[in-house]
């Protein structure tokens, strides 16, 4: 009887014993059965985080205007709608070896429309593409001319129109190109008026661009290029010649071919001006 109960108690040993092992094997398995899925679940999350950020960022595009197209280059072709100056602006561009840029007829009310709507004419993604040439003249300057880059009488600042130019910004870059030799009673930037800036350009009111005519070359204005324009676009808008019409460049080809002074020359933000 005693040899029975032992054997009983040794066979229910290793039951115990099986069970305990397989136990473990279970637990073992359903561990790494969570951790797949932790993973997989970590993978999807970050996935579709990623996924909502691109569209987002797209949405924020397609929102402003989900009419924008993709423009063609046609500066090197003449349209039928191309004026005598339009003509000699294309080949302007064309001498100065652009391979890319866009002219585009607006109506002749254009400049009474909102900025979001300009934008729509033009078929833009943002209004902030949208940029104009200014004529910016130094009445204090000891030159009178364009002689001196880094000294100029003129300069031809392009800023976006939903941007507001900062003359002290110019004024401090201006300076320290000329390593603070120049003091700060040397610089007062105004706007030129319009009869000025058609005798240095050649252009009328709301038509200035940065591309010189023929016979205005030899002036040779260097340009002042917002950074804001540079760090947010590959693209932007400019004057074309006269008011109804505009050239899209893009913003990197503009700069090799330009080689313009880059730089923060507008407000930021709640910016106030620094004295």
């Amino acid at each position: 009887m005693e040899n029975r109960l032992e054997e009983l108690a040794k066979r229910f040993g290793n039951i115990e014993n099986s069970l305990n092992q397989l136990q473990q094997q279970l637990n073992g398995i359903s561990k790494k059965k969570s951790e797949q899925v932790t993973t997989s679940l970590s993978s999807s999350s970050t996935t579709i985080t990623t996924s909502e950020s691109s569209s987002s960022a797209l949405a924020s595009t397609i929102i402003e205007n989900p009419n924008a197209i993709i423009h063609e280059s046609n500066f090197d072709r003449e349209e039928p709608n191309d004026t005598e100056l339009i003509k000699i602006v294309k080949k302007q561009v064309q001498k100065l070896g652009f391979k890319f840029a866009n002219f585009s007829q607006v109506p002749k009310d254009y400049y009474s429309r909102p900025l979001e709507a300009r934008r729509d004419l033009l078929q833009t993604a943002s209004m902030h593409q949208l940029c104009k040439s200014l004529i910016l003249e130094n009445s204090k300057c000891v030159l009178s001319d364009c002689s001196v880059r880094t000294n100029s009488k003129y300069y031809c600042v392009i800023v976006q129109y939903s941007a507001k130019f900062n003359s002290k910004k110019l004024t401090k870059y201006v300076r320290e190109l000329n390593q603070g030799k120049l003091g700060k009673k040397q610089f007062v930037f105004s706007l030129t008026d319009a009869p000025k800036a058609f005798e240095l350009t050649g252009y009328e009111f709301n038509g200035v661009s940065p591309v010189a005519l023929p016979e205005k070359e030899n002036i040779n204005i260097p340009i002042v290029l917002d950074k804001k324009i540079v760090d947010e676009h590959k693209q932007f808008w400019i004057g074309g010649g006269s008011e109804d019409w505009k050239i899209l460049f893009n913003t990197d080809e503009f700069i090799k071919i330009y080689n313009p002074f880059v730089t923060s020359i507008t407000y930021e933000g709640n910016e106030i001006d620094e004295e």
